[in-house]
């Protein structure tokens, strides 16, 4: 496995050789302002791509496995003339329907050497589409390991993604939580979990902060419920912790999340693909509050599954506290609803697990060829 070497420790306990992916020079030294930050990865490849290349035919491999975001998987592949298995990060992510959303975004801006990278990697390496979002790849002529059940994509996107093989994102080991006591009172009769994640707390506190005020006041107001928010691992700024904590909310810097799910009684979440099928695995109806990238999409198909209820219209939408509140108590009239769904969609991830074997002798009959 060629990846980080922070990574070494887990890749060898997992039984694989492990490979420092970054030896001829880290991601980091790449000075590179552009914007959305994975265009680095089309700079660094650019000129790291022979090393790499070189290390990987040392190696004498069958056929490359690789993250969808991997843009040196590609251009290894096709300098070695190997099957190409991509795993594809994020819910029904393609390049079609994730550029548009680029190019609306105000944000985005890509550097000189970024545009320089994208032409070399077509110019030498064969990359025909590569661009400044080439981490974007297409869909793999070979095969794609979709993350999810198949069930969250409709008839028409799985067909996008042929030969596709459906593998889904948990870990059947993690699914295994000990008893433990719960960090809810014992007298809510609605407890409210909440968690954006790491990633948004650092690069959109402003509407992170607002939507947790917004959640902490409407469980406020509503009589028997009970909240825990995490802040994903950020340190939060001390004036929405004040504002939070008068609330009578929990609030907690990181959480063992499959624990917590084990209890409660409604997640309030941005519908990150790990949350989202963690809370469909623990049977627990969500409130959607997307915020990027894939999040809309999965938020939508959660509420066309009945697993989820939806807060806002549209991404980093304004929520007010009249609308969460409206939101909690949708998950109690609408429970049985709900519940239902749940468990339909628990037997999904269930279903997923246990044909991964299947899964594995594709890759296999790939690396014979």
């Amino acid at each position: 496995m060629f990846t980080d070497r922070r990574h070494a420790d887990a890749v060898r306990a997992d039984g694989a050789e492990f490979r420092d992916l970054f030896e001829s020079g880290l991601l980091e030294e790449i000075e590179d302002d552009s914007y959305p930050p994975p265009s680095n990865y089309v700079t660094w490849t650019a000129r790291h791509a022979d090393a790499v290349i070189d290390a990987v035919r040392r190696v004498g491999a069958d056929v490359v496995i690789a993250d969808s975001f991997a843009v040196i998987a590609r251009v290894v592949a096709e300098a070695l003339g190997l099957p190409y298995v991509s795993v594809r990060a994020g819910h029904n992510v393609l390049p079609e329907t994730m550029l548009s959303e680029l190019e609306d975004n105000p944000r985005v801006r890509i550097s000189d050497q970024c545009r320089l990278a994208a032409r070399r990697l077509r110019d030498e390496y064969g990359l025909s589409d590569a661009s400044p979002f080439a981490f974007l790849s297409p869909p793999s002529r070979d095969l794609n390991i979709y993350c999810e059940p198949r069930q969250f994509l409709t008839e028409a996107e799985r067909a996008a993604f042929e030969p596709v093989a459906f593998f889904g994102c948990l870990s059947p080991p993690a699914a295994q939580v000990p008893s433990f006591e719960s960090p809810f009172p014992e007298t809510a009769r609605l407890r409210v979990y909440l968690s954006f994640g790491s990633y948004h707390g650092r690069f959109f506190p402003e509407v992170v902060a607002s939507a947790m005020r917004s959640v902490a006041g409407a469980i406020a107001v509503s009589p028997g419920s009970a909240g825990l928010f995490s802040f994903g691992g950020i340190t939060p700024d001390p004036s929405l912790i004040a504002d939070l904590s008068r609330q009578g909310v929990q609030l907690a810097r990181t959480v063992n999340q499959w624990q917590v799910l084990t209890t409660a009684d409604a997640f309030v979440t941005h519908h990150g693909m790990n949350s989202t099928h963690e809370a469909v695995f623990r049977e627990v109806p969500m409130l959607s509050y997307p915020l990027l990238w894939d999040q809309p999409g999965l938020a939508r198909r959660c509420q066309e599954l009945d697993l989820a209820i939806g807060l806002v219209d549209e991404p980093q939408g304004s929520l007010d506290v009249e609308s969460v509140r409206t939101g909690l108590e949708r998950v109690r009239s609408e429970r049985e609803r709900l519940a239902a769904g749940l468990a339909a969609a628990h037997g999904w991830e269930e279903e997923v697990i246990a044909g991964r074997a299947g899964v594995i002798d594709r890759v296999a009959e790939l690396a014979r060829a």
